[in-house]
């Protein structure tokens, strides 16, 4: 591949911004009044170092689907690996974890302190007796340490003291289950809706 190769920005955002990138971008946009598309796209270009700006369809993308982001979590890095992921991985358990958060948040409520093993412990505890699953069964979560993680990353999990002990505790009720983490459902959001209107709040100048 030549030196001088330069990889076609315009076909996914996906490709182009890391989720914390993304967040960056609508957090500008958000508290510059009045800036326009090509002043955005200028930006990202210098902050990024970008060989070429991202297109103003690109921008427009990313603002039309703002709500899909909590900038502020993405920024103070709950939610997110490192600087480099793109996507927030999806849960494969979205009602354990959805009754595993709520069992999370009543303990803060009651200053119950939580380590690591005991989350798990509480995750297996909701298989068993909640949703009735087979501990036998290779569908039955393993709740390893890499689940753990990812698990923390997903719903702001942070470490904190509760009743005079750490533990973990939710910085934020972030919940991953309705969220869209990658363009694709953007662009399905989009073909369902027909062609979408311009963005006039950031208008674009020639």
């Amino acid at each position: 591949m030549p030196r001088y190769y330069v990889p076609d920005r315009s076909k996914r955002l996906n490709k182009n911004f890391t989720l914390v990138q993304k967040a960056q971008i609508i957090d500008y946009m958000e508290k510059t009044e009045g800036i326009t598309q090509v002043a955005v796209t200028k930006w990202a270009q210098k902050q990024f170092g970008l060989v070429v700006p991202p297109t103003q369809s690109t921008i427009n993308k990313l603002w039309k689907f703002r709500h899909k982001y909590d900038v502020k979590a993405i920024l103070e890095g709950s939610l997110c690996g490192g600087v480099d992921r793109k996507t927030l991985r999806k849960s494969k358990y979205p009602e354990l974890e959805k009754l595993l958060i709520d069992d999370i948040i009543d303990c803060q409520k009651q200053n119950v302190p939580l380590s690591g093993n005991r989350i798990k412990q509480m995750g297996e505890n909701i298989c068993r007796f909640d949703l009735k699953l087979d501990p036998d069964s290779p569908n039955f979560p393993s709740f390893s340490n890499g689940w753990f993680e990812r698990f923390k990353k997903r719903h702001g999990l942070t470490t904190d003291m509760v009743g005079g002990e750490p533990s973990y505790v939710v910085s934020q009720r972030l919940h991953s289950l309705n969220m869209a983490h990658s363009i694709n459902q953007d662009d399905q959001l989009e073909l369902s809706e027909g062609k979408s209107s311009f963005l006039h709040l950031y208008a674009t100048q020639p």
